[in-house]
């Protein structure tokens, strides 16, 4: 063992990298995936017991040089970046993807990690070239950590620019908005949500309003009171046809305090409600004019909001 070559550890130690990886990206993929909590403590354990344990076995098979060793750094080197990586990569939210498919990084992250390993093992490079690879290790992780916010808000941006839903808002007369959503979950179509909210939900002036904006093209007005997004929820609401081609829906008495407004404006189906008491809430005419108060927005805007 002690006479393998460079290019042999470092090739066995990838084959490690890579099917323990394979191992940790199944797990997150069927297991966390379907638990959350991805970053308590429980499932750290989990996940370094898994990559130790698969990769001990692996490289005690593979005859790695300080099998031990390898696999226990390999391993370490391996959660830390994958975890680091992960602050990276997108939310499957903002792209449609299904969250399984984010096990890949981990495989990615084992790789890498096993090969470093594995040359550290096999005895190659100065005592500064060992180090210049750990100081990379360490900044690549703490760039990670520090630009998670900055790099999640460009994922944001890129999602609503490639959601096919227009970018426009409307202004709800003292209700500034204060939150903007990509919604994916429905069968009636991708959609923006907006939120909109006056004073602290404890103030006695609090008030708060939502917006979906939809393509044009999805339904008319009319089909959109008929079937609200997202769900078709207050199915047993009356629409109403008032004057300026505009619908409006009222809940029912058991939620009285649903009303929403649906209207076309140029390539957007914009639909305005609010569920809160009628004294909670802004009179019809505001909700009315504010379709009147749609504007285009950036999607760079709608990420910083999001």
């Amino acid at each position: 063992m002690g006479e393998m070559t460079l290019p042999l550890t470092v090739g066995r130690g990838a084959l490690v990298g890579l099917a323990a990886g394979i191992v940790i990206g199944l797990i997150w993929a069927y297991v966390v995936v379907d638990e959350g909590e991805y970053f308590n403590a429980d499932r750290v354990v989990m996940f370094l017991a898994s990559f130790t344990l698969s990769s001990l076995l692996l490289a005690f098979v593979v005859h790695l040089p300080a099998w031990w060793a390898v696999a226990l750094g390999g391993s370490l080197t391996a959660l830390v970046l994958g975890f680091a990586l992960l602050r990276l990569a997108p939310h499957p939210h903002y792209y449609g993807f299904n969250q399984r498919y984010l096990g890949a990084v981990f495989v990615v992250a084992s790789v890498i990690g096993y090969v470093v390993t594995a040359w550290f093992a096999g005895g190659a490079g100065s005592w500064w070239s060992r180090i210049t690879i750990v100081g990379v290790m360490v900044a690549v992780v703490t760039a990670a950590v520090r630009l998670e916010d900055r790099v999640q808000r460009w994922h944001r941006a890129r999602g609503y620019g490639l959601l096919g839903v227009p970018l426009v808002a409307p202004q709800i007369p003292a209700h500034p908005l204060v939150r903007a959503e990509i919604w994916r979950a429905s069968e009636q179509g991708p959609a923006i949500r907006l939120h909109y909210r006056r004073g602290r939900i404890e103030d006695p002036s609090f008030s708060e309003v939502q917006a979906w904006i939809r393509p044009a093209a999805i339904a008319t007005p009319a089909a959109a009171c008929a079937d609200p997004y997202p769900y078709g929820r207050g199915a047993e609401g009356e629409c109403q046809q008032i004057t300026g081609g505009y619908w409006v829906r009222r809940g029912t008495p058991r939620d009285l305090a649903t009303i929403a407004v649906f209207a076309q404006q140029a390539e957007a189906l914009i639909q305005i409600e609010s569920h809160l008491i009628e004294s909670r809430r802004p009179p019809l005419p505001d909700l009315l004019t504010a379709v009147h108060t749609i504007r285009p927005v950036s999607a760079t805007f709608l990420a910083t909001i999001s």
